[in-house]
């Protein structure tokens, strides 16, 4: 009886949650090894199989359930996509942080250098904590589960309003980042405002050896009474992500 009308239909929920596990935060972390996240799609497809009452028979034709595959992969995707959009935000705001303080000249020198900002690990791992402690991960796959009410596994197309919407909030990536730097922005330009007048009233003092070392520690110093704000606000972007999760798969 599984084999007649439920392997398909195994198929087709196990390609829409390797989707998700390719785009959602913290699935997709490097932390999780690659065997891991298989077997964690085939185990958590095979339970999502015995709560749908859709069946499909192995008489369908093998080109309407490979489009049907690669559907489900791309809506899973989708769905991963949105919180991944506000997830590099964070990534795009720790990188202003990092060429304000002057940590991004190290790729000047040495090309082979990571191209991820030095600040980048830290204010990550706060955002997937944050995003772990909201039982985010757990909430997608719910989003996952849901999603099949509105969509069948046996998925002919994708809406493109739903593609429309994600390409207009993914603009939302760039605000967010800009609101979210603005203050080491507006902070390093004072600094540099007054490294400047220094070196008219001291022509004799390097500003280049002071600036460096004065810019990375004001950094440091704002960075770090930054946490609490940043934790604020990462939570307000994992309600957000979840939101905008939900909208997709109801739509």
């Amino acid at each position: 009886m599984f084999l007649e009308n439920k392997f398909y239909v195994w198929a087709l929920i196990l390609s829409r949650i390797a989707g998700m596990m390719l785009a959602t935060p913290f699935y997709s972390g490097w932390f999780i090894p690659l065997r891991v996240k298989i077997w964690l799609s085939v185990f958590l497809s095979w339970i999502l199989v015995y709560t749908t009452n859709y069946t499909v028979p192995l008489s369908t034709p093998v080109i309407t359930i490979s489009l049907g595959i690669l559907n489900n992969f791309i809506l899973g995707a989708l769905i991963g996509f949105i919180a991944y959009i506000l997830m590099s935000s964070v990534m795009s705001a720790s990188g202003v942080f990092s060429v304000q303080m002057g940590f991004m000249i190290a790729s000047s020198f040495d090309p082979s250098a990571p191209e991820v900002p030095l600040l980048g690990n830290v204010v990550y791992l706060l955002a997937m904590y944050i995003f772990v402690s909201m039982k985010g991960h757990l909430v997608f796959y719910q989003i996952i589960a849901n999603s099949f009410k509105k969509f069948p596994p046996m998925l002919y197309g994708i809406d493109f309003d739903m593609v429309k919407f994600l390409v207009d909030k993914s603009g939302e990536m760039f605000v967010i980042a800009l609101q979210l730097g603005m203050t080491i922005i507006a902070f390093m330009l004072i600094v540099t405002i007054l490294l400047g007048i220094i070196s008219r009233l001291m022509p004799q003092l390097n500003v280049f050896m002071v600036g460096i070392p004065l810019k990375i520690l004001v950094g440091l110093i704002l960075f770090m009474g930054m946490i609490p704000i940043w934790a604020e606000a990462f939570e307000f972007l994992v309600r957000k992500m979840i939101n905008y999760a939900q909208f997709i798969s109801s739509r």
